[in-house]
């Protein structure tokens, strides 16, 4: 739910706005620069409530160096490593800070460089065409992680093809996303349509004149208009004389 709001929010800011999509950009980057700097406290204080306690969220506390070590043990608040083996004589160092790890391996710059080229991407898209067409990339960009790069990144070698509900579920995402976005089309082309007809039908109806021209006002309609008390002698027995005739 977050995700499609963000979405649509995205989409109303960067169509409503004529600035240059790289201005937009910016500001959008330097504003989730600011969300994520607060949210590495906010991460790090769920960690610590966690029961059993994830210390490796909070940059503050110690935490094993390598991957490697964190696979071997844990840290202790005062930065000694302990082996979950007691046999094991790997020698690992514990650090703290925001870089611990990041020179461990060339992922982690790969993943960066990946965040930044997809959001770009992400927003241009979203500028012009829409977030329908946003979602469907996603989806197939979910195809090629999930079957293509995870068997090449999988240090032990697994297959991602042996299970078939993942499977099934990671075929659904770009599916659905299709045909949210064929509907969109045939709901458009039917709006479309349905204007086309009520602009023709409003075309081929005449016009109502209000322009009729009054009818003619006779004398008597005029004489029984006028007041009584306002009639002078003349009009009143010339009126008499009329009603006794008739």
């Amino acid at each position: 739910v977050v995700s499609a709001v963000n979405s649509i929010a995205m989409e109303a800011l960067l169509r409503g706005e004529t600035d240059p999509y790289i201005i937009q950009s910016t500001r959008i980057t330097f504003g989730s620069l600011i969300f994520n700097g607060l949210f590495v406290y906010v991460m790090g204080f769920i960690g610590e409530a966690e029961s059993p306690q994830r210390l490796d969220f909070a940059y503050w506390h110690y935490r094993p160096s390598t991957r490697e070590c964190a696979f071997a043990g844990t840290c202790t608040l005062d930065g000694v490593f302990m082996p979950s083996n007691v046999d094991d004589t790997t020698s690992c160092a514990c650090a703290k800070g925001l870089l611990v790890g990041w020179s461990s391996s060339w992922y982690v710059y790969a993943a960066i460089g990946a965040s930044v080229i997809y959001n770009f991407a992400t927003g241009l898209v979203v500028k012009q065409f829409s977030s329908v067409y946003r979602s469907v990339a996603d989806g197939i960009m979910l195809l090629v992680l999930y079957f293509i790069l995870t068997p090449f990144l999988d240090d032990h070698g697994h297959l991602p093809f042996t299970d078939m509900a993942k499977n099934m579920v990671v075929l659904i995402v770009p599916l659905s996303g299709v045909s949210f976005s064929y509907a969109a089309a045939e709901m458009q082309k039917v709006f479309e349509v349905a204007t086309l007809r009520m602009s023709q039908a409003a075309e081929e109806t005449p016009p109502v004149s209000t322009d009729s021209e009054p009818s003619p006002r006779t004398e008597e309609d005029e004489r029984s208009s006028i007041p009584d008390g306002r009639r002078s002698p003349a009009t009143a027995d010339r009126d008499e004389v009329t009603m006794v005739g008739v």
